[in-house]
């Protein structure tokens, strides 16, 4: 009973939102599907090829997109599979190309309180973090950057 509860009442918040918001929302859940089967399935190395290959599309969208990109993976990730870090982030490297706005990838790593090494992606744009916990990104030592406004628009 208390799962129904919550479906109704994530439906309901759900049919509030502008109609924008609602394509975002629905943009980013499939988003999200695509790029956690693809890690499954895909090695790495061909996940990464596919981002830096990829560019903005021309024709900028207004500057309120990234804010609306980080708004509905958000609201995506609320389903029952909890996407990772880098599925988030993956997802909203798309999304945000789409609008015409450049993203940059990070990936990486820390030592955990147990010595263990901890991984987290996060997404950039415009210096802006997208996706990824702002205030933990000081403890992580970045590995990996793929950034689009780095690259020449010419391939």
């Amino acid at each position: 009973m208390a799962g129904s509860l919550g479906a109704l009442a994530g439906f309901q918040a759900f049919s509030r939102l502008s109609g924008a918001d609602r394509r975002a929302a629905v943009v980013a859940f499939l988003a999200l599907a695509f790029w956690r089967i693809a890690l499954l399935l895909v090695p790495w190395r061909v996940v990464a090829r596919w981002v830096a290959r990829g560019r903005p599309a021309p024709a900028r969208r207004d500057d309120t997109w990234p804010a609306t990109v980080r708004r509905a993976i958000a609201r995506a990730s609320r389903v029952p599979a909890h996407p990772t870090c880098l599925v988030q982030a993956l997802a909203g490297v798309g999304m945000l190309r789409r609008g015409g706005f450049p993203a940059t990838l990070c990936l990486g790593v820390r030592r955990g309180d147990d010595a263990r090494v901890a991984a987290h992606a996060w997404l950039e744009c415009g210096g802006a973090v997208v996706t990824g916990d702002v205030e933990a990104l000081q403890a992580y030592s970045e590995l990996l950057r793929i950034d689009d406004a780095a690259r020449p628009l010419t391939a």
